[in-house]
């Protein structure tokens, strides 16, 4: 088969959503264009083309596709930039010709970081078979109403109870909400870089264009401050309905000390918006110590795996997990950098936060 393998222009938009209406379930973001412009379109894009590989046969029909973002992450004190994969899509009667590894190759040589989010079953074999490395995310979650979520998952015998609250001392902090970037913001990532051996880069420019000034989803942002500096940086974002509401720890910075701190107050945050519960997916064994003063539990076993994971619509299974997988040309450091548990991710950080 001949075939080119190249960026999608932005003017072959309708093209894009085309394919991704006929290979995607009806509704899916991947169709919404406005939602492209903004992951693919804008940060680190180049004026005229997306950041998505196409597979364009002869006559320019496209047959699969794979998006991602090109992101800043520190990584060991330097900053590196990473292509962080989004969605790897071939035509559906196309499958098992080699399409999916042709555009996987071509991605893993434009950074000499690659990673991805949330893989499925196939995508996982595909990545592992080339060499990647990866892992499941921890989950760790706050139940506030038990009864609710095993009525939603009809599992009544489930061994999930709401968790206990306990004070914790603000021993001088407060956590206020932040409607716009905050130039103290710097000077506390500054403080706990060498908290996160590798992690994104979380600039102004970042931010806003993740968080603060997001087209389609609000978020909650919040800093816990004293004596007038930041010493944690929270965003929250609400999920779900009535009947089953989750409050989303999306992403999250903090100092040792204001840890539990924050994490109490989200859950404060969360009650009044009305969550059953809230969770947060990260990599590493960061924030352990707090999440435990703030009574989280971890989800990786018993009843506390069926939390479900999609909420719009409830989505309810035993694998709730999101994993992440890892590959780089660096090979000096090649080893850390495939050693999951030095990397700090959040269900923020891939493509697993998206506006539905």
């Amino acid at each position: 088969m001949d075939i080119d393998i190249r960026y999608v222009k932005k003017n072959e938009v309708k093209k894009l959503v085309a394919f991704n209406k006929a290979q995607y379930r009806p509704g899916h973001i991947l169709t919404n264009k406005r939602y492209l412009d903004w992951q693919f379109g804008s940060l680190n894009a180049l004026r005229s083309e997306y950041t998505v590989l196409g597979v364009f046969d002869a006559k320019e029909n496209l047959l699969g596709t794979f998006g991602f973002t090109f992101l800043d992450f520190l990584c060991f004190g330097k900053k590196v930039t990473a292509t962080s994969c989004a969605n790897l899509m071939v035509n559906s009667s196309l499958r098992n010709m080699g399409l999916g590894y042709a555009l996987l190759r071509k991605a893993q040589e434009l950074h000499r970081i690659t990673l991805d989010h949330g893989l499925n079953a196939d995508a996982l074999r595909l990545f592992l078979g080339m060499g990647w490395s990866g892992g499941d995310l921890n989950r760790h979650a706050f139940i506030v109403n038990s009864a609710g979520i095993k009525k939603i998952i009809k599992k009544q015998g489930a061994l999930i109870q709401d968790s206990t609250a306990v004070p914790v001392n603000p021993n001088g902090l407060e956590l206020v909400a932040l409607k716009k970037y905050d130039v103290r913001l710097e000077a506390l990532f500054k403080k706990t870089k060498s908290k996160y051996p590798i992690t994104v880069a979380r600039s102004k420019k970042y931010l806003n264009w993740r968080y603060f000034k997001h087209p389609l989803i609000t978020y909650s942002v919040f800093v816990a401050t004293k004596n007038g500096k930041f010493e944690s940086f929270v965003v929250v974002r609400m999920e779900g309905s009535k009947q089953l509401k989750a409050g989303r720890i999306v992403d999250f910075i903090s100092t040792d000390s204001a840890e539990a701190f924050s994490f109490a107050g989200v859950v404060d945050f969360c009650r009044i918006q009305g969550a059953h519960f809230i969770d947060y997916y990260f990599s590493g064994n960061f924030h352990v110590r707090g999440l435990a003063r703030a009574r989280f539990v971890d989800c990786s076993s018993g009843s506390f795996v069926l939390l479900p994971k999609f909420l719009n619509p409830v989505v309810v299974t035993e694998y709730n997990a999101i994993n992440m997988v890892v590959c780089t040309t660096m090979r000096t450091i090649s080893k850390k950098i495939r050693n999951i548990n030095n990397w700090y991710t959040t269900k923020g950080g891939g493509d697993q936060d998206r506006a539905y």
